[in-house]
């Protein structure tokens, strides 16, 4: 049983921000807003730079080496200004970062507003790919006409037959035939909605990805990355499976590994915490307390390999003057051991994980092979890594701006420092937009009637021929409405109505009709507007223009 202490009860009082998704099409949500992402770059790096020398001194190396991994990632497939191609220790990096998927325009906007900030900062740009997350699927959904009802419906379309469940890193494309007709597919399911979508344009680089790499995460994010090149953006880009094969990973989970004991009992007890304080009661949310078993602790990294492609835990138990490292904690299963000394510990991960300094590293890579051992962090220690190693500025999303704030209270205090703040952005980018029409208003309009056809039958005398004994019998009852408390008066009025509301039921059925048309049209607008829709179905013109006009904003 893991023992958590209770946090002081001046940390109960802390509160988290809440960030939600702008409702109106060609909208964005900033936190601050982007004319104070300057001021927060400035302030961040000044921050850094009164660290100690051991986080200058993996900074340093962390973040050249960053660079040249990724100038050569990007030069393999698309070209690369020569602006990028220089970094010295001075120059500011922003980054962002995402798992290799279509995702949605809003979600997209990042990566402009990142190229946006960088040039106007003179900064290097770099998105990191997260492809050591789960895949979920080999399918997007899109909105489609259905050819027997008229209605618009959200199709699964999908490039694979794979169904996920492992790492993006470890998923490889199964069906050629499948993938290579997904844009005329889609463009299919498009047909009578929007024949300008840039799927063929992504789908073309997609084509070209597969010929390099038949992984998913690979295909996906350089055809994406590819695309942006045409559209003008000038960023660079990196899987989080290349940064954690580097000598300054290593050491900065070493960092972790050598004081485990006390890290996990920071991490679980703010995230309990962060549970009380949003009334959370899955034990999977926001993240999964970090085990303890038989001496062994678990540590907030994965491994994986070629064989065994499910993501397991990572379980570190000292013994001595070692550091034992297991996939679950039992001593039967130890996959290494390493020296306890911190310079050691770092450099026995390097060498039995098979990881790379210098151009090694980027070889391998280039030429399809990786390590048989994957070590790979988990969400939060991912961008405690980007933010507190490796950028200077890091732009999240609305998910990882909201939980990286339990990040941040976790590394503030296992590393009795600040966190370097960070900016969130989403946008909402709509398909088609909303009509004037309004069908919600009609939907409550039909509503009250159906509701006056039953309490208020009278209402309708002027345009239906009611009973006009019933009416006039109403009115007087009405009239007489001090009898109210009385129930003999309450059972006269409701058989008025009753009697009244049966001349009215053709009223009534037309109306219950309209109620179901204008349900059907609310659930075809939202099929269409919905933000969630995979940036692929969009037009270039409709999504450089929604882009920009934010950004000019």
């Amino acid at each position: 049983m893991t023992e958590i202490s209770e946090s002081p009860s001046t940390k109960d009082r802390l509160s988290y921000r809440e960030y939600r998704a702008p409702r109106d099409n060609d909208q964005s949500v900033e936190f601050p807003p982007r004319h104070r992402w300057a001021r927060l770059l400035e302030s961040n790096r000044a921050r850094l730079a009164t660290d100690a020398s051991r986080w200058q001194s993996i900074r340093s190396k962390a973040r050249t080496q960053m660079h040249q991994d990724a100038l050569r990632y990007t030069k393999s497939y698309r070209d690369v200004d020569e602006r990028l191609s220089q970094y010295d220790a001075d120059q500011p990096i922003v980054a962002a970062g995402h798992q290799p998927t279509i995702f949605h325009p809003g979600v997209w906007f990042k990566n402009f507003a990142l190229n946006d900030l960088a040039k106007a900062q003179s900064s290097l740009a770099i998105n990191v790919v997260v492809d050591n997350d789960v895949a979920s699927g080999a399918s997007i959904r899109v909105p489609t006409i259905d050819p027997g009802s008229g209605r618009i419906r959200r199709a699964n379309v999908f490039f694979d037959i794979a169904g996920g469940g492992i790492p993006y890193e470890e998923t490889a494309i199964v069906d050629f035939e499948l993938f290579n007709s997904f844009d005329q597919r889609v463009g299919e399911h498009l047909r009578g909605l929007n024949s300008d979508s840039c799927v063929g344009e992504l789908w073309k680089h997609a084509r070209s990805a597969y010929q390099r790499c038949s992984i998913v995460s690979c295909v996906m994010a350089q055809s994406r990355h590819a695309l942006e090149g045409d559209w003008g953006l000038q960023t660079l880009e990196l899987p989080l499976s290349v940064l954690a094969r580097g000598e300054s990973f290593a050491e900065f989970a070493s960092w972790i590994l050598s004081d485990i004991e006390r890290f996990s009992q920071i991490y679980n007890r703010w995230t309990l915490h962060y549970r009380r304080l949003h009334g959370i009661r899955s034990n999977a949310h926001p993240v999964p307390l970090l085990g303890e078993r038989d001496g062994w602790r678990e540590a907030p990294f994965w491994i994986y390999d070629s064989e065994n492609t499910q993501r397991r835990g990572v379980w570190i138990r000292r013994q001595g003057q070692e550091v034992l490292l297991a996939d679950v904690p039992d001593d039967s299963s130890i996959l290494m051991r390493l020296s306890g000394q911190d310079d050691l510990l770092s450099s026995g991960l390097v060498e039995r994980l098979g990881l790379a300094s210098g151009r090694g590293g980027m070889t391998r890579l280039s030429g399809g092979e990786t390590p048989r051992l994957k070590f790979r962090p988990r969400a939060l220690v991912t961008t405690m890594y980007l933010r507190w190693v490796l950028s200077d500025l890091f732009l999240h999303g609305i998910g990882g701006g909201k939980y990286d704030q339990l990040g941040d209270q976790i590394a503030n205090e296992f590393f009795n420092a600040s966190a370097p703040e960070y900016a969130v952005l989403s946008a909402t980018v709509a398909l088609n937009a909303a009509g004037d029409d309004a069908p919600e208003d009609e939907l409550r309009s039909l509503h009250r009637r159906l509701r006056d056809v039953r309490y208020q039958p009278e209402r309708f005398a002027d345009r239906i021929d009611l009973p006009k004994e019933s009416v006039r019998r109403k009115l007087e009852l009405i009239a007489d409405s001090h009898l109210s408390d009385r129930a003999d008066w309450y059972r006269e009025i409701d058989q008025a109505n009753l009697k009244l509301s049966r001349s009215l039921e053709e009223l009534r059925s037309k109306t219950l009709e309209r109620i179901t048309e204008v349900k059907r049209k609310m659930a075809d607008q939202r099929n269409l507007v919905s933000r969630e829709h995979p940036f692929c179905i969009f037009s270039r013109d409709r999504l450089q223009s929604s882009f920009e006009s934010m950004l000019v904003n």
